[in-house]
């Protein structure tokens, strides 16, 4: 083999090209999910208003459906919904202290429902089977004592202990459903209120035992999460659990066609995959429009074969997974403990199998402070985004705190320096057609969409993209975070031309010798020749002309990126997006709007 052809192969091993499948109608404009919640928002029930007053700014940048918090009643007035108590109350009856659930009352949800439907928003409802918390008294139960890193190892002799697994639920009154829960709707609890004592107490009257189709691969059986564990090998909690999701997905309407809505299914591992299989298929059979609910299960593991396992064994073609593995290759990226930008999708789920990939940067599980904390490196966040925004493969979704920043204790402002919304108008008009891959270094890849014909708004679908980028984590990555854009300058040069703006995410250094500006050579396609194509960003200054077979050099600057589109594409001028991040609105606006 010849020098010549030892360097082709090498540029075609790290140039590889995507082709969406072929549309059989017009083109359907790309989704992205916008998660509406971060965990420490104040519980003062007004965020179905707020959310409501956003939903304009959030449809004009091209969101297509928000994921709200679990709307069901709480074991307390603060609490976020996982700490569920009954599902059939999202707001409507005095239970738990209130009547209201931390987020809102229930004719509050309704119009926040109705209103993102009329702007072609979905709702994505979150579902909580697992457990149970919040009863209105203790029964006692024979159990056994398991040890916690082995749940099928008992540790103690039977014993009756004093469980709270009386759900009365008196407040409700049998409005909707006459069920009432006890022990025979349980496997186990946490708490033997006799004794005062916490331990994994596993019930055992009439042969009760842990699910089996759940994920065994920690704790010897993970059946059991926390609280009160559901059995759903009791027939009355699957036909309640079934008659909630019909009632649920009319009440909100979460199958209209217009706005692609549905449901995320909460901690799904710990959950008999034969009740959730069934619980989803019935909501399909027998709601009108059910083949149009859209599913996401949070199955949170990084190992990709666990994912891929479930997903094989649940059957169901239009079920997704979170890609955990993707968000820890972001991050471990971000932090320099991987140091090949070529490898961030190695393991991945949206490598493996793409259109069961949900992607996200961050959420409520991942935040500071929270039970799966995994944390990006701020100056990589524009960058991550990018790698789930505008690319052809998996489902992306928005976390809350990035675009709007999260509250105390941890408070953050919103990532990205201001340019997230940018990104997902970007995906919305331009994110199209063929990808081709330009993973060539370590430190800087790149890669195009060619555009599509009638795909976007008017015809910005046709007009193409190109992004690339270059990230290094270094000493400077471990400096702690400005609250303002870096205002240094640059005379790097790339393309022959002069870049004169310094992106936020470059720090300037005292070095003499800068090394040369990252760029890579990218084919855009034919069509697009002739054209001149500059960043959407505006981080990068330097104007890129096509050339007459499609190939050209786009650059970027150290530690940055950028996305390129014709300068004379439809929608260009709605750049920058100018987006109100501020989430808390005014009290007297509040008011006016109740």
């Amino acid at each position: 083999m010849n020098g010549l052809e030892s360097v082709i192969r090498r540029l075609k091993s790290f140039t590889t090209t995507t082709q969406p499948p072929e549309p059989t109608g017009p083109v359907p404009l790309n989704e992205t999910i916008f998660q509406t919640f971060e965990w420490d928002l104040p519980a003062d029930q007004k965020h179905w208003t707020r959310l409501r007053l956003a939903l304009p700014s959030l449809a004009s940048v091209g969101f297509t459906s928000i994921w709200i918090p679990p709307a069901c009643k709480a074991a307390r007035p603060e609490g976020n919904g996982y700490d569920i108590y009954d599902h059939w109350d999202i707001g409507e009856f005095h239970q738990k202290g209130t009547r209201s659930t931390k987020w809102g009352n229930k004719e509050e949800l309704v119009r926040l429902s109705e209103e993102a439907k009329g702007l072609g928003i979905g709702i994505v409802f979150d579902a909580v089977f697992n457990h149970r918390t919040g009863a209105d008294g203790t029964l006692p139960v024979r159990a056994v004592e398991v040890n916690p890193q082995n749940r099928r190892m008992i540790v103690s002799k039977p014993k009756v202990i004093d469980a709270w697994v009386d759900f009365s639920f008196s407040g409700r009154n049998n409005t909707y459903s006459s069920l009432k829960l006890d022990a025979s709707h349980f496997n186990a609890c946490d708490y033997d209120h006799a004794e005062r004592k916490n331990a994994i107490y596993k019930f055992i009257d009439h042969g009760k035992d842990w699910a089996q189709d759940v994920d065994r691969s920690e704790n010897g059986n993970y059946d059991f999460l926390m609280l009160n564990n559901c059995d759903y090998s009791n027939q009355e909690l699957v036909s309640d659990a079934k008659a909630w999701g019909l009632w649920i997905s009319e009440v909100l309407d979460l199958a209209n066609p217009a706005a692609k809505g549905g449901f995320r299914i909460d901690a799904v591992q710990h959950i008999s995959r034969g009740f959730t299989k069934a619980w989803i298929q019935h909501l399909r059979d027998n709601l009108p429009g059910g083949n149009n609910l859209f599913f996401v299960a949070e199955f949170w593991n990084g190992n990709i074969k666990l994912l891929d396992s479930f997903l094989d064994k649940m059957d169901l073609p239009f079920l997704k997974l979170y890609d955990a593995p993707l968000l820890n290759n972001l991050a471990s990226i971000s932090y320099g403990r991987t140091t090949d930008l070529r490898t961030v999708f190695k393991g991945t789920l949206v490598e493996a199998r793409p259109s069961t990939a949900v992607l996200v940067i961050s959420s409520h599980d991942t935040q500071r402070g929270a039970s799966m904390e995994t944390n990006l490196h701020y100056k990589f966040a524009p960058l991550a985004y990018a790698l789930i925004l505008l690319r052809a493969a998996g489902h992306p979704c928005v976390f809350f705190g990035d675009l709007y920043g999260i509250c105390p204790p941890y408070p953050s402002p919103p990532t990205c320096w201001g340019k997230l919304p940018d990104l997902v108008l970007a995906r919305r008009l331009y994110a199209y057609g063929n990808q081709r891959d330009y993973f060539e270094k370590k430190n800087c890849i790149g890669w195009v969409r060619e555009g599509l014909k009638g795909a976007g708004e008017g015809e910005s679908g046709e007009c193409g993209m190109g992004v690339v980028m270059c990230y290094e984590f270094g000493p400077e990555e471990n400096k702690p975070r400005k609250g303002s854009k870096d205002s240094s300058k640059s005379d790097a040069s790339s393309n022959g031309k002069t870049s004169k703006k310094m992106s936020p995410l470059t720090t300037a250094t005292t070095t003499p010798a800068p090394a040369p500006m990252p760029q890579i050579r990218m084919n855009v396609g034919a069509q697009h020749a002739g054209e001149i194509w500059t960043d959407i960003l505006t981080w990068e200054a330097t104007s890129v002309e096509i050339g007459h077979n499609g190939w050209a050099i786009f650059p970027c600057q150290r530690n940055s990126m950028a996305v390129f589109v014709n300068r004379s594409a439809p929608g260009r001028d709605l750049f920058p997006v100018h987006y109100d991040q501020d989430f808390r609105k005014d009290e007297e606006l509040l008011r006016m709007t109740v």
